[in-house]
Formats: C-alpha cells, sequence, structure tokens
C-alpha cells in the first residue's frame, strides 16, 4: 500500500518548474513501477502455486496497480525531454533485486502462524493458547456433549465421532471440509487419537460455510463453493453405516492439503454404503436437523468468541481457529486430558 501511495504521490511532481525534480520523480515513478510489477507476479505466482487459491481481492488490486504502473512506462517513453536522464535498466535491475530479496525472505524466514483464540468457559476469560493450560471437564453424560457457551446439548448418536465412542476422553472439532485449516486441524488431531486410541475421540461436526444452506453466511466465497454437499455427506454416511464412517473419514482427509472433488466424495461415499441409502439418508429430515443444528452451534459459539473455523472444544474451552503446529496441537491435547 505504502509503494502504491508513492507511485500515485510522485505523479504530482512532473510538471514542476523545476527539471531537476521532475528526473528525480521520473526515477521514483520507474523504479515503484517495476517493483509493481515484480511484487505482482510473486504474490500471484505464491497464491497459485503455494496457496492453491487465489484471493479476488488481491487480484484485482494487483491488477489494476499493474495496469497503472504498466501505463506509466509506455507513457515515460513518449517523454522525448527525459531521453538519457533516467537510467530504466539500473532501476529495473534493483527493482528485480527487490522483488527476489522478498521473495528470498519469505521462502526461507516464513512468518510464524498465530496462536488460537481459547475462551474459558468457567469465567469467559478469554486468552491467547501458550500451551500448558489445564482445562477442567465439559458435561459429557449418557450419550450427550455440551459444547461450551451455548447452552446446546448434541446426541451423539446423530454426530459421527474420530476414534472409539467408548473412548475415556472426548473433544470435539466443528470443521468445513471446504476449509483447509479445517482439514489440517482435523488431521492433527486424528494423528493424536491414533496415538492414544481408546483414551481419545473427537465429535464431529460438519458445519459448512456455504450461504446456500447456512444463514449465518452473507456470502459464499469460492474455496467454500458446495460445502453444503460435503456437510452432508459426511453426516450421511454416519446416519447409513456409523461403523463405516472412520473409514470414509480416514480417506477424505488423508491428503488434508487437497480438497477432493464433490463427485470423487459421492462416488466414494455411494461405493461404501450404497448409492440408493445414500439419497435416502442426504434427503432425510434427520439430517436437515442436524445440519441446523451444527450451524445454530457455530452461530451461538461465534457470538462468544469469533466466527473463525475450525472451532476446537477440549472441555469447558472453545479454541478459535488452528493450533499453531502439529506439535502445539498434540500437546495440548495431551496435557488437557492428562494422557500418558
Amino acid at each position: 500500500m505504502g509503494l502504491y501511495l508513492v507511485f500515485f504521490t510522485g505523479t504530482f511532481f512532473l510538471n514542476t518548474e523545476d527539471g531537476k525534480l521532475s528526473v528525480r520523480m521520473c526515477d521514483v515513478l520507474v523504479s515503484c513501477s517495476f517493483l509493481i510489477l515484480g511484487g505482482a507476479l510473486w504474490f500471484t505466482a505464491v497464491q497459485a502455486i503455494v496457496l492453491n487459491s487465489l484471493c479476488p481481492f488481491c487480484c484485482v488490486a494487483h491488477g489494476l496497480a499493474s495496469m497503472g504502473a504498466a501505463g506509466w512506462l509506455w507513457q515515460f517513453k513518449r517523454l522525448e525531454w527525459l531521453d538519457g536522464r533516467v537510467n530504466v535498466r539500473m532501476w529495473g535491475y534493483l527493482a528485480i533485486l527487490m522483488v527476489g530479496l522478498v521473495a528470498t525472505i519469505q521462502m526461507f524466514f516464513p512468518s510464524q502462524p498465530s496462536s488460537p483464540k481459547i475462551v474459558h468457559f468457567d469465567g469467559g476469560k478469554s486468552v491467547r493458547a501458550k500451551g500448558g493450560a489445564i482445562a477442567t471437564n465439559v458435561l459429557n453424560l449418557k450419550g450427550k456433549f455440551e459444547v461450551p457457551g451455548t447452552g446446546v446439548l448434541l446426541d451423539l448418536s446423530h454426530l459421527p465421532v474420530m476414534g472409539d465412542r467408548r473412548a475415556k476422553h472426548l473433544m470435539g472439532l466443528l470443521f468445513d471440509y471446504t476449509c483447509h485449516d479445517c482439514r489440517k486441524q482435523h488431521s492433527w488431531i486424528r494423528r493424536t487419537i491414533d496415538i492414544y486410541d481408546g483414551e481419545l475421540a473427537c465429535v464431529l461436526m460438519p458445519m459448512p460455510l456455504d450461504a446456500k444452506c447456512n444463514p449465518v453466511v452473507e456470502e459464499t466465497y469460492r474455496d467454500h463453493i458446495d460445502a453444503c454437499e460435503y456437510a452432508k455427506i459426511c453426516l450421511a454416511i454416519h446416519f447409513v453405516a456409523p461403523e463405516k464412517y472412520n473409514a470414509f473419514d480416514r480417506w477424505l482427509f488423508e491428503e488434508h492439503e487437497v480438497k477432493k472433488d464433490l463427485s470423487e466424495v459421492r462416488k466414494y461415499a455411494e461405493n461404501l454404503v450404497g448409492g440408493k441409502a445414500l439419497d435416502v439418508a442426504l434427503g432425510s429430515e434427520e439430517l436437515r436437523k442436524q445440519l441446523d443444528l451444527n450451524i445454530r452451534v457455530y452461530d451461538l459459539s461465534s457470538q462468544k468468541g469469533n466466527s473463525g473455523i475450525p472451532q476446537v472444544i477440549i472441555k469447558n474451552e472453545v479454541h478459535y481457529g488452528p493450533a499453531s503446529s502439529e506439535h502445539a496441537s498434540h500437546d495440548y491435547l495431551r496435557e488437557s486430558f492428562g494422557l500418558e
């Protein structure tokens, strides 16, 4: 943003009576133009190749800025009075060097992910996760699971569970499969559960960030298109054959960096439980009510903390957002539940 501001401000000094100042401003504008073009290419490449997702707002901003920079360079060539007075090649090389420096820093010294926001519902105090805090027990009686801060008791028979339902400790995960952070956090929890098999399990609450079925969401972003369908399939598998859900879940999240195509997920689900049975479950009132309840939990919980997901429920705490790392996630679960 600062670069754009410098570029915009510099254009007002081109027609001054001070010829030296005009030349200096041209130097600034040429260098800014190359930096803007190089930066746009770099950040677009990062989104497309590394993040595998393009931010529409970022693309529009970079696109408009690049058009302005390219337009200036084109007009600059036609300013005869500047011929030979501005070293375009030098500024171009310098801009390439600066963009390369920024790219190198980002590759070798990436920013550290932030810790999730944690809300304790024994007093409603909000703190940042630091690891090592010991939570108190959440209500979990006779097949019910309470989501702290919402007053909602979930019927465990209506929700899939990652791990053994008879496990000594139970936690919860409110997630959207189309959300990259949700898939990442889910995979981290899965690996911890595999280590403490029979001791820890996780209640899964599919909650789509898709306005098609979620009235809390005002606009469906590109990444979350068809989130309703993914969530319904997860619930449908559980309703038809709960004993097969863990196999489905492992397959669905086996490569959490990449979201599987909806058609592929649908086909796998049909092969697992049968196409007719799946269709019946997908159209059932029971499934619709459970999905609506998951959305209600999200709405109520978000009012207490924030609207970010995943939301990880650990005893009387809700963690808004993913852990800073798999190691941090594992250690927090181990310490919170006293796992050995």
